[in-house]
């Protein structure tokens, strides 16, 4: 599966794309060392039920110490980092992935995830996202320089809605089909809008100080209270 990732030379426009899928399916040693691609691989393949539960089931499997870090295997007690490596890769290919020359917007985030996050892209440019129930709501393109963007339509069969925000004054345009070309300048903003929904605008991200472990399963970073773990 490595020409999927890291290599990029099969993606959802190359023939050997189902191959690539059937051949997912059929891996041998499924979620195996703390440095597993399973999820990172699933979401260039476009699986996101898979990246749900590989994110899940990796971090259960191996991230075993309270510190965050995982344990490489077997009895050793070795600190690794890899895991938490893998996760973060994960996160961002599934919200965001620029690989062949084209940008997808949440091309693999799971069904039903709350997710917000920043992917850096080519030409120092930064696309922000947020999604809800699995479905982008929002899409901002920061741009770093200027340069034509190929961008995959984060609402398929929808016209979207472009609205530019520069130092030379706001436009609005209109697109629609499979793949929208955003011709960027830059120190631009581009909110990209499904034009056939109610306008939707970046929601602050809510969060509070952590005063208690968080766990998931049989693992947990930090102590609880009870010490149990």
């Amino acid at each position: 599966l490595e020409p999927v990732w890291p290599y990029n030379l099969i993606g959802d426009t190359s023939p050997l794309f189902d191959l690539a899928r059937r051949t997912y399916t059929a891996r041998p040693y499924p979620l195996n060392q703390d440095w597993s691609f399973d999820p990172i691989q699933a979401a260039r393949l476009g699986m996101r039920s898979e990246v749900g539960s590989t994110l899940v089931k990796l971090t259960e499997k191996y991230q075993q110490f309270v510190n965050g870090f995982a344990n490489w295997g077997g009895d050793s007690g070795e600190f690794y980092i890899e895991q938490t490596g893998v996760v973060a890769t994960a996160l961002q290919e599934a919200l965001v992935q620029d690989y062949d020359g084209t940008i997808r917007v949440a091309p693999a985030v799971p069904p039903g995830w709350d997710f917000d996050g920043s992917v850096w892209v080519r030409g120092r440019t930064k696309v922000d996202v947020q999604v809800r129930n699995g479905v982008a709501t929002t899409v901002v393109i920061e741009a770093g320089s200027a340069q034509l963007l190929s961008v995959r339509n984060p609402w398929p069969r929808h016209t979207v809605r472009i609205a530019t925000h520069s130092a030379k004054g706001d436009a609005v345009a209109s697109q629609s089909g499979a793949t929208l070309s955003v011709r960027t300048a830059t120190g631009a903003d581009y909110i990209l809008e499904d034009a056939e929904a109610a306008p939707a605008r970046f929601m602050a991200i809510q969060g509070k100080r952590t005063t208690e472990a968080k766990e998931l399963g049989p693992v947990s970073i930090g102590i609880s209270a009870s010490g149990g773990k």
